[in-house]
């Protein structure tokens, strides 16, 4: 993970709390490039866990990274649950059940998100149904 610039630990908080995030994407002044942040909730006084330098030229592209990169997560850090000898999965999973996909990150949950950032450049989750 960490080659992405993402660490395990901040993938985990994000998989873990797919309802308690805020994604922005806050362009430049005068009409200037995008940048994404990724924070949690209000709960959490809106900690930021990850953030870009403005890179996108369009909207559209920012979007694009942000499915991009909660894909990766959710990846990543199920196979890391699915790996029984991983350090992730003896701590979180040691029983080795089934995750429980309305708990964690989901596909469902990613969509929405990028539908939300298209139409209003922020998508908070604690405030989704």
């Amino acid at each position: 993970m960490s080659t992405t610039g993402i660490s395990m630990i901040t993938a985990l908080e994000i998989f873990t709390h797919p309802r308690d995030l805020e994604i922005s994407i806050i362009q430049e002044k005068n009409g200037g490039k995008y940048a994404i942040a990724y924070s949690r909730g209000p709960g959490h006084n809106f900690k930021l866990l990850l953030s870009t330098q403005p890179f996108a030229e369009k909207i559209d592209d920012a979007v694009e990274i942000v499915r991009e990169t909660l894909e990766l997560i959710q990846q990543v850090v199920t196979k890391e649950f699915e790996n029984r000898k991983s350090i992730v999965s003896q701590y979180l999973n040691p029983y080795g059940q089934a995750i429980d996909q309305s708990k964690v990150l989901n596909s469902d949950l990613i969509r929405r998100i990028t539908e939300e950032l298209r139409q209003h450049q922020v998508a908070s989750t604690y405030k989704m149904p």
